[in-house]
């Protein structure tokens, strides 16, 4: 996912936590897909909002719109 790199870089760059960072991406990658998460992550970067939270809130955004379940990641998911 070329855009994954692209806000780490920016989380490195504004001295944020990466590691929790990598862990949260991770779990969403795994609970929405390659796909959602590439649109997910261009759509943060274009807003200039790269961290997880946002790309989650805009991951349940997309789901909403298409009328899917959202699925929330927690901290028993592995």
């Amino acid at each position: 996912m070329p855009s994954l790199r692209r806000v780490l870089d920016v989380m490195a760059n504004e001295g944020g936590n990466l590691g929790n960072a990598t862990l949260r991406l991770t779990r969403l990658l795994d609970a929405y897909g390659p796909e959602e998460m590439e649109r997910a992550i261009s759509e943060a970067l274009e807003r200039g909002r790269a961290h997880p939270g946002a790309i989650e809130q805009i991951l349940h955004r997309l789901r909403r719109e298409r009328g899917k379940r959202l699925h929330i990641p927690d901290e028993s998911d592995p």
